[in-house]
């Protein structure tokens, strides 16, 4: 005859699901390597929120101030460079200007 829940009683049962719903799950088993881009050409372009932007440039802002080395960096890469004084600063505009 084949096993029930109801033949190993409410007890044993209550325990295997208990044991299964206390089991924790590492999903970020897949490590993803970070890639420092250290030469050669490297672009990504991003499209933020005015909130987001402002957070990203005022920590690039506390980074500028502390030490004479920045990094930047995005889900699976990372540029880390030095600087001296004085900093130049580009400012690319491409497109026509749009209010809206």
């Amino acid at each position: 005859m084949p096993d029930t829940p109801a033949e190993h009683g409410p007890e044993s049962s209550d325990d295997h699901e208990e044991s299964t719903e206390d089991v924790e799950v590492d999903t970020d088993t897949d490590e993803t390597e970070i890639e420092t881009i250290t030469e050669g050409y490297f672009e990504e372009e991003y499209y933020l929120d005015a909130e987001d932007a402002g957070e990203f440039l005022g920590d690039l802002a506390e980074q500028l101030r502390s030490d004479d080395e920045i990094s930047v960096s995005g889900d699976d890469w990372e540029l880390p460079f030095r600087f001296g004084e004085p900093v130049s600063l580009e400012i690319e505009f491409e497109g026509e200007l749009s209010r809206s």
